[in-house]
């Protein structure tokens, strides 16, 4: 991918894309190019990274701004990065204002590309202070399609982060769809597009605010109402304030159609449902 050299034309692509408005061919492009070139998915980190921290100093233009923050509005993994973005600018102002510019270890900006970027001990302890936020700065935004605006089906990848060996820029056998449930949200899912070159699924089901189970059974069913795949004894895991359970199964096994997902616990009680559509 080959982004705009002029900052505001860049920015606007990637919003653009990450707000949904490129032509759906295009958007199709960008995933397949993402998911197969690694270089393409670092300039992609690379640009909202730059976003983030121009939105953090106020240096972002009024029209990107905006829509930055409709982006937030529309994602509660957005809110997450927005808050990073706050909280680097406090972690800034704490200390002078002069203490460059943060991120996690080995991630850079586009500056910091050019110039190198030592870390001394200062920036250390102020990456430190901002763990927490650091887990859901970039990932949240990749290799996951994005559905409706009340978000059944996101393009947000990982507030429910796997493992870091999992998350590879190399591995393209592995698509990742996250669901949130309709009982909450409330629009019929959109059809999610797997590339072909995907082997696997891996499906991130976010749980309902506040509940307090500690296992779970998750069951895929076909639009005829038969099973597809039955995973039990699930556990919850927790990431930040999100909560959810995972699973994978082979991308064979989730041809085109619609398919209903419940959550029920260990009691069989259910508790939440989410709807899948895979387009061709």
């Amino acid at each position: 991918m080959i982004l705009p050299k002029e900052i505001e034309a860049r920015n606007r692509l990637l919003l653009s894309y990450l707000l949904s408005e490129l032509p759906q061919e295009k958007i199709a492009e960008l995933d397949a190019e993402m998911l197969t070139q690694p270089e393409s998915l670092s300039q992609f980190e690379e640009g909202v990274v730059d976003i983030m921290d121009s939105y953090a100093d106020g240096t972002l233009d009024a029209a990107s701004a905006a829509r930055l923050e409709q982006l937030v509005r529309m994602h509660s993994s957005a809110q997450k990065q927005l808050s990073f973005a706050r909280a680097l600018k406090a972690a800034r102002d704490a200390s002078g204002g002069k203490t460059g510019e943060l991120r996690p270890i080995g991630l850079k900006s586009s500056k910091q590309r050019q110039a190198g970027w030592p870390l001394p001990w200062t920036k250390v302890r102020l990456i430190t202070a901002i763990a927490a936020v650091l887990l859901v700065l970039v990932t949240g935004f990749l290799l996951a399609r994005r559905g409706s605006d009340q978000g059944n089906v996101a393009r947000l990848d990982s507030i429910a982060s796997a493992p870091v060996e999992t998350k590879k820029a190399t591995d393209t056998t592995v698509f990742t769809v996250i669901l949130l449930p309709t009982i909450l949200r409330g629009a019929p899912a959109r059809a999610v597009l797997i590339p072909a070159v995907a082997k696997s699924v891996r499906l991130q089901a976010v749980l309902p605010a506040g509940l307090t189970v500690t296992e779970s059974t998750l069951r895929i069913a076909n639009n005829a109402g038969e099973d597809v795949r039955v995973f039990s004894g699930l556990p919850i895991q927790k990431v930040d304030t999100e909560t959810y359970v995972e699973v994978s199964l082979p991308a064979a096994e989730v041809p085109t159609g619609n398919y209903r997902i419940t959550l029920t616990d260990a009691g069989g009680k259910r508790i939440a449902e989410y709807r899948l559509s895979r387009s061709r």
